[in-house]
Formats: structure tokens, sequence, C-alpha cells
């Protein structure tokens, strides 16, 4: 299996379960499973992904799932836990959107 180590900030430590779930559920919901490692902080402020075995598009949800989480806690700060729910409501909602707007655009014989 892929791996991808994700480097946290220390004020982040006690939601580290929770970041490295929200990033391994976001992967699954696009197809890509990997796993997460956490290492410690590079930056007081912001996640990064620091070392891999992920493939392209591993990579691109990873980044992606990191990105979001990270900007939640730094712009909306409700908590780790709490961030990790409304983001994963968030993305469920995005992903049904996406859905039924692509049903709704193919011809009904396909």
């Amino acid at each position: 299996m892929s791996r991808a180590t994700i480097s946290i900030p220390n004020r982040w430590d006690q939601g580290a379960f929770q970041l490295k779930e929200f990033v391994e559920q976001y992967a699954k919901r696009h197809g890509v499973q990997f796993e997460v490692v956490l290492s410690p902080q590079l930056d007081a402020n912001r996640m990064y992904l620091t070392d891999d075995t992920l493939t392209a598009l591993e990579r691109q949800v990873c980044e992606n799932a990191i990105s979001a989480v990270s900007d939640y806690l730094n712009h909306v700060d409700t908590g780790i836990w709490r961030a990790r729910h409304k983001l994963t409501e968030e993305h469920a909602r995005q992903l049904k959107e996406i859905s039924d707007l692509i049903d709704g655009e193919l011809p009904p014989n396909i």
C-alpha cells in the first residue's frame, strides 16, 4: 500500500488521529487508498506532505485533503474534531452535486 508522511503543527497534536483519519477517508471517497503517517511539525501553521510513495493521482488527492483541513483549521478553527465533521459533510455534498450533474447530463440511452 502507498504511504504519505504528513507533517502537522505541534498545536494540532492532540487531534492527530482525526487528521490522519480525515485524509485517509477523503482518499477513499476519491477511489484511492493509502496509509497516512504523521510526523512532527515543519511549520507551526500548516500541514505538509513531506514524503510519499504515492501515485500522481494519490498525491493530488492527498494534497487536496491536506490543504482543505489545514486551511479550515487556520481560518475557521472550530477544533479538529468539528473541522473533520464539517469538511467531511461538505466534501460529500460536493461529490453528490457533481454526480447529480453528470447523471443529469448523460443521455437516457447510455
